[in-house]
């Protein structure tokens, strides 16, 4: 029971750091400036420590570990069980198949946008929004 609470506090602090570049905007610039060169290290240190773990994230390592994504059917266990209905459609777009290619193209494309949308928090959004404050 513990090891099953485990895997679904893990997969949900994957999930909310996969998307913390798009939460930081719903959340007041007061809170998040403080902590954005962090979040900014982190979400360009994510796609780069891959390479070094066979095309794995560590967050993903430890889920296996603990037992998660016995059935998948692609290396990325994560992305195929918990961001393939958002994957999917995008990836049809761009008429990426749902393998372990596609599925890499798709992961750095999320990526990228992900580090675009904090350099934009950055340099125009917190900027003018912190203005505002004062």
């Amino acid at each position: 029971m513990l090891i099953e609470f485990s895997k679904k506090i893990l997969n949900f602090i994957h999930i909310i750091f996969a998307t913390v570049p798009f939460l930081i905007y719903f959340i007041p610039t007061y809170l998040i400036l403080p902590y954005i060169h962090w979040i900014l290290i982190l979400a360009v240190m994510t796609p780069l420590h891959w390479i070094f773990i066979d095309n794995q994230c560590l967050l993903t390592m430890l889920s296996k570990y603990l037992g998660d994504y016995k059935d998948s059917q692609t290396n990325a266990e994560f992305t195929e069980n918990n961001l393939k209905s958002i994957y999917l459609p995008i990836m049809k777009l761009f008429r990426w198949d749902w393998n372990d290619d596609g599925i890499n193209k798709m992961s750095t494309f999320h990526w990228i946008i992900n580090i675009l949308l904090i350099w934009y928090y950055i340099f125009f959004y917190a900027k003018y929004s912190y203005r505002s404050l004062m």
